[in-house]
């Protein structure tokens, strides 16, 4: 209740007000002496008042009076003339005025109040604690959140020498890449080896993002490498191998798609895709261009046991492109909801304006970049460009 009794005729008013000065009562009305059941000379400027009336809720009722809040509390009260009362007690902003309701008429559901408004306190002064324990803490957690930011940077780091590639060291083809994750940890991966008789190119594409991703990612190409240089099978074969062993590293749990390519020596082009986008091949032919997806329907690798797969060959020739790349590319939304074209992406490709992969591979970002409006990625994204034939005279740039 707020006012003063300067502000209102509170003497007539049917609630009982009680008016205090520092927890003192200076003056009651009418109600309120009816409820107490004694004269006013009996309770003004009585400092056991609170006592005599509110017995074991006495504590809790100064502690309410001392704040400077509006505040109300249920509970039971001894009037002078020892006659058991149930009231509500609602103290204004100022804690001027005291109203005291009479519930006696409602006693069992003036006990249900009062259990559930205890319930509650209980609660406020466990989350005061939770609250006061947190403020102590927050140094630790500051720290803690340094220390776990420090080890996603170095995490990242080293993900990014593991896919560390040196285009400049393949001498059968001309080669670029770019690779960027979407978060401080990717999900891509990619593998090059070159042999005596082949070059061969692997990207991939773990389910989901962060840390568990990343490790699944490196283990994949951890998996890829021994498989390739181990042994000198179809890429079917390696990727069956390494679909084993994914299995048995995650348990089914995580999986990752895969497209991959080998190029022989005499131009020979190997290829396989296990649930991964269309690898896409442009023909060079006279300076005009013509392009061709490679796709083979069959799963992602490390959810199946036992998988067979099978790959397929075609023959390429010199300055023919490949390009591989994982589904950011194509299944990143633009401002309009509309997804990049692979249509386009072909025609890049195969511009002989692009004399060199790394051409391509910028042409290719920019233009992603500009159709997603240059929004926040919304996945990690590889690609790689590779070159049939003979490797260029001019040095070939590393990664963009």
């Amino acid at each position: 209740m707020t006012g003063s009794p300067n502000q209102m005729d509170w003497q007539t008013l049917p609630t009982a007000l009680l008016q205090l000065s520092d927890t003192l009562v200076v003056d009651a009305n009418g109600a309120a002496l009816e409820l107490l059941e004694c004269p006013l000379d009996e309770i003004q400027g009585n400092p056991n008042w609170i006592e005599q009336l509110f017995g074991r809720h006495a504590e809790r009722i100064q502690n309410h009076l001392k704040q400077a809040h509006e505040w109300q509390l249920t509970c039971e009260i001894q009037n002078l003339a020892q006659n058991r009362r149930f009231v509500r007690l609602r103290a204004s902003a100022n804690q001027e005025i005291l109203a005291l309701h009479d519930l006696s008429d409602m006693y069992e559901d003036a006990l249900v109040l009062q259990a559930g408004y205890d319930e509650f306190l209980n609660v406020t002064l466990e989350l005061e604690k939770a609250l006061v324990t947190i403020e102590q803490q927050k140094d630790t957690l500051e720290k803690q959140a340094e220390k776990l930011e420090r080890e996603l940077q170095i995490a990242r780091k080293v993900q990014r020498q593991v896919f560390a590639a040196d285009f400049e060291s393949y001498r059968k083809v001309n080669i670029a890449g770019y690779y960027e994750a979407m978060d401080n940890l990717g999900g891509d991966m990619w593998y090059f080896y070159e042999g005596p008789d082949s070059f061969i190119a692997v990207i991939g594409d773990v389910m989901g993002h962060g840390v568990a991703a990343s490790l699944v990612s490196i283990a994949a190409r951890n998996f890829f490498q021994s498989r390739i240089r181990e042994n000198d099978s179809d890429l079917a074969a390696i990727c069956a191998d390494v679909n084993q062993a994914l299995f048995k590293f995650t348990h089914g749990d995580y999986f990752l798609t895969v497209g991959a390519f080998r190029i022989t020596n005499s131009n020979q082009v190997e290829y396989i895709t296990c649930g991964h986008p269309p690898i896409l091949l442009a023909y060079a032919s006279q300076g005009a261009a013509q392009s061709e997806q490679l796709f083979i329907t069959q799963p992602m690798l490390g959810i199946f046991d036992g998988l067979q797969l099978k790959s397929q060959t075609l023959e390429c020739r010199p300055q023919d492109r490949i390009l591989l790349y994982t589904d950011c590319l194509i299944e990143s939304p633009n401002p309009e909801g509309q997804f990049l074209d692979q249509d386009q992406i072909a025609e890049l490709l195969a511009n002989p304006d692009f004399n060199h992969p790394r051409n391509v591979i910028q042409g290719l970002l920019d233009l992603y970049r500009q159709f997603i409006n240059f929004q926040d990625a919304s996945d990690d994204l590889a690609m790689v460009c590779v070159e049939l034939g003979e490797a260029a005279s001019v040095p070939v740039s590393p990664s963009v």
